[in-house]
This record gives structure tokens, C-alpha cells and sequence, in this order.
């Protein structure tokens, strides 16, 4: 995260380079800024198939430079080594994504995690960088779960088929921004105080829990493979929730009689227009066209084959 490079560049490296010397004390985990794990997940009958959950751990700091001085101009890396950063590392990602998907059987559950957040109605609020570079690839491998920090509250938001989980409370706690600003949906919100999140996976489904310090779960989501998703929130004082199913109905009715105004008032116009909506670019496109953003304002598991860094890219 920010924390990590605002100590330099060796400050990350030595975190490596304290797994490589010490791989088997179980304890220190981190062979690359990214890298991919994965996890069996026990069968649910004694001769039945096991499953798979694999998490790919993202570098979001390098991907995302304008959000932090430590990883942009203002701390003494270039534009063009921002940009070779960002597209050497897309690739990386977008390997190890691709064979996580194409691998027989292919992982249960997918999930991809980072500092920074995709989305988050926090004071960060949502990383446009990740949003142009991260998440057509969160899009195309159909990744079922985002885990991220950097914003310090508890959130659960939604974006297309992906679940978005944003857990830094843990050692500080802020208050919740404007949900109107994320283009994600707000789903569920704790603030004002600390939390940690498990993940706990099964062949049938694959739940987040949010632990507050008196070991209380505050928030509880189940995800199911048939891609079927409930949840479940005991709120607190703090807690923000999305209103229940029958006023949530209501919404929809509301917004289909609205919808049907509109298609009709504008049919006529769209007799005329006959393009079609711009695709979301490929991540080849992507690479080539980088850009570095200026932010306004003053800063019993398997390891898996994919493990790299972006400071292989240094000034």
C-alpha cells in the first residue's frame, strides 16, 4: 500500500526479501508485490471433488501513481516510467487472471485484491486509474469478489457481477463520504469503528464477514455458485444498509414506469441513432495507451505460478 512505499522502494523490498529468507516459518507471506495463491477447499463428502479459491494480490500503488507522491512525479518517479510500470504490470495481471480461468477445473471462486479501492464511498472515494486499468480485467475474467483498504470504514458495494469489499478499519476508522460519487452500489456501510474481514469459502459458496473487536459479526454476505447471492447485516448504530426487498420492489416498479416513459418519449431519436455503445477498450488497447494521471489537490494453501514485481522497473 502507500504506507509501504512512502518508506522508499527498499522499504517494499525488504518485505520480500524477508519471505525468501525465511519461506519456511510460515509466517511472512509476500514473494511479490504481485502474486497469485491458491487454496483447496475441502470436499463436502468423503470421496467428492475438492475446489479451489484463487486470489490474485494486485500492486495497486504502482498501478494507480496519482493517488500517492511515493509512486509519481512529486516523489521522484517519471511519467514514463509511471507508464511503463502501469502497462508492464497489466500484463502480468491479465496472465495470471488468464490462467487461473483457463486451468481444468478452474477455481471455485476468483478473487482479486489490493490497497487501493476499484470503488468505495469513502474519503478516497473510487480510483479512476483502477477503474480504466483494473477493472476491464475484473469485468472479463468474471472475478467474483474485489478485497481492498486504503479508505478506513467497512463497505460492501456492487458492480456488475463482482462483489467489492472494502476492510480498513482495522486500525483506524473515518466516516462514510458521498455513495451518490462511487459508480459502484453501495450495498452496506460500518463506520466509527474497527473491523477485520474473513473470507470463508465452500464449494457452494463463498461469504465475508466483517468481525468488529468485541468479536461481533456486523455484516455477513453469501455469495452462491449458481451466482444466486443473499445477505445478511446485524446493524449497529452505525451501520448502513440498502432498504429491505419490499421497498426495494417498489424501487424497481417505480423505475420500470419511468424507464418506459422515457424509451417512449425517445423512440424517435433512436430510430435516428443507430450506433452502437463503445466497448470497454482490451487490455492491449489499454497498454498502449497508457496515461499517468495527475490527481488535483496536495498525497493449507498452494502457492501459485505467478509472482511478480513492478520495482523490476526502477529509476
Amino acid at each position: 500500500g502507500n504506507h509501504d512505499y512512502s518508506g522508499g522502494s527498499s522499504a517494499v523490498r525488504a518485505q520480500m526479501d524477508r519471505y525468501r529468507e525465511h519461506r519456511d516459518d510460515d509466517i511472512w507471506m509476500m514473494p511479490a508485490t504481485n502474486h497469485s495463491k491458491t487454496f483447496t477447499i475441502a470436499p463436502e463428502a468423503t470421496g467428492g471433488p475438492s475446489g479451489l479459491l484463487a486470489i490474485v494480490f494486485v500492486d495497486t500503488t504502482t498501478l494507480a501513481p496519482s493517488e500517492n507522491k511515493c509512486c509519481n512525479e512529486n516523489g521522484g518517479i517519471s511519467k514514463d516510467l509511471q507508464a511503463a510500470r502501469i502497462a508492464d504490470q497489466l500484463r502480468h495481471v491479465e496472465l495470471a487472471l488468464s490462467s487461473l480461468r483457463s486451468q481444468s477445473p478452474p477455481p471455485t471462486w476468483l478473487l482479486v485484491a489490493g490497497h487501493y479501492p476499484v470503488f468505495s464511498a469513502g474519503a478516497h472515494g473510487d480510483i479512476a486509474e483502477l477503474k480504466q486499468y483494473l477493472l476491464p480485467l475484473l469485468l472479463k475474467y468474471n472475478v467474483d469478489a474485489y478485497l481492498c483498504g486504503h479508505d478506513h470504514i467497512s463497505e460492501h458495494l456492487r458492480y456488475g457481477r463482482t462483489d467489492y469489499f472494502v476492510a480498513g478499519a482495522g486500525a483506524m476508522t473515518d466516516s462514510l463520504g458521498d455513495p451518490s460519487a462511487s459508480a459502484g452500489s453501495l450495498l452496506w456501510s460500518g463506520t466509527g469503528y474497527s473491523a477485520f474481514a474473513v473470507v470463508e469459502a465452500s464449494l457452494q459458496s463463498l461469504t465475508v464477514k466483517y468481525v468488529d473487536t468485541s468479536s461481533a459479526v456486523r455484516y455477513s454476505h453469501t455469495r452462491h455458485s449458481n451466482l444466486t447471492a443473499g445477505w445478511r447485516t446485524l446493524p449497529g448504530p452505525s451501520d448502513r444498509r440498502i432498504p429491505g426487498p419490499n421497498a426495494v420492489l417498489l424501487s424497481l416498479v417505480t423505475l420500470g414506469a419511468v424507464a418506459l416513459l422515457l424509451l417512449a418519449a425517445s423512440s424517435f431519436r433512436m430510430r435516428r441513432d443507430s450506433k452502437k455503445p463503445v466497448p470497454i477498450p482490451a487490455v492491449p488497447q489499454l497498454v498502449q495507451a497508457v496515461q499517468v494521471y495527475r490527481r488535483p489537490g496536495p498525497g493449507h494453501h498452494r502457492r501459485g505460478s505467478s509472482a511478480y514485481s513492478s520495482l523490476t522497473l526502477s529509476s
